[in-house]
């Protein structure tokens, strides 16, 4: 499964059913709040990073770590 595979079951209508996809997948409690900021609530990469405290950079890397943890445990 590619990242863009991924995001779009991550942007799948049905909110409750992709959050019990992500439980299916060893994420950290950062990614996934990552990808549920990101992703499921809309914000922005800089609104997400300033939420949490961390740069936006550090949060690409969080992200693309799990992007990439959701398409090798939904292949």
């Amino acid at each position: 499964m590619t990242k863009d595979e991924v995001l779009a079951v991550l942007k799948m209508p049905m909110k409750d059913n992709v959050i019990l996809k992500l439980e299916q997948v060893n994420l950290t409690d950062k990614e996934k709040e990552i990808l549920i900021m990101t992703v499921l609530r809309g914000m922005t990469e800089l609104e997400a990073a300033e939420e949490l405290d961390i740069s936006r950079n550090c949060l690409q890397a969080h992200k693309k770590k799990a992007l990439e943890k959701c398409a090798m445990a939904w292949e």
